[in-house]
C-alpha cells in the first residue's frame, strides 16, 4: 500500500497533510472523482472549480480532478432528453 495526498484547490489551495493508503495508482483516482462528487452535492452552489490534485507518497502528481459545474448540473438534464446510445454517451463524459 502506498500514501496518496489529496490536495484540494479552489482559489486558495489546502494541502492534505495526512493522506490515506490505496493500493494503486487507479484507485487513489477513483478517490478523487468520489470526493470531488460528494463536495459539489453537498455544496452545490459554491466549488465551481474545485480540482483535486493526487500526489503520491514521492510528491509526484498522479492525477488532476477537476469538473465544471456544467457537467453536473446538464448531465442528467441532456440524458432526460436523449436516446437511450447519446444518453449514455453524455453519461461517460
Amino acid at each position: 500500500m502506498r500514501t496518496y495526498y489529496f490536495d484540494m484547490k479552489d482559489g486558495v489551495p489546502v494541502r492534505d497533510k495526512s493522506g490515506l493508503e490505496f493500493v494503486s495508482d487507479g484507485a487513489a483516482i477513483a478517490h478523487s472523482k468520489r470526493l470531488a462528487d460528494k463536495v459539489r452535492r453537498e455544496n452545490p452552489k459554491g466549488h465551481a472549480e474545485l480540482r483535486i490534485v493526487v500526489l503520491d507518497e514521492s510528491g509526484r502528481e498522479v492525477h488532476r480532478e477537476q469538473r465544471s459545474m456544467i457537467n453536473v448540473v446538464l448531465t442528467p438534464v441532456l440524458s432526460a432528453r436523449l436516446p437511450f446510445s447519446d444518453a449514455a454517451a453524455v453519461n461517460n463524459i
